[in-house]
């Protein structure tokens, strides 16, 4: 998965949150790809967006 330029490895199970303004590109390796894909419409400016806790 390409996010932003950015090769970012992932495996099987992964969960990935991508931001709306995010670009991505997402390639199948040699066993193919499952993608499952969930997204809603904008209905803000992003201010109140998740913020994930650095370790």
């Amino acid at each position: 998965m390409e996010l932003d330029g950015e090769r970012v490895p992932v495996t099987a199970l992964d969960a990935v949150r991508i931001a709306p303004s995010v670009e991505r590109t997402v390639e199948a390796g040699p066993d193919g790809l499952d993608l499952f894909a969930i997204g809603a419409p904008a209905v803000s400016d992003g201010s109140n967006d998740a913020v994930m806790p650095t370790p």
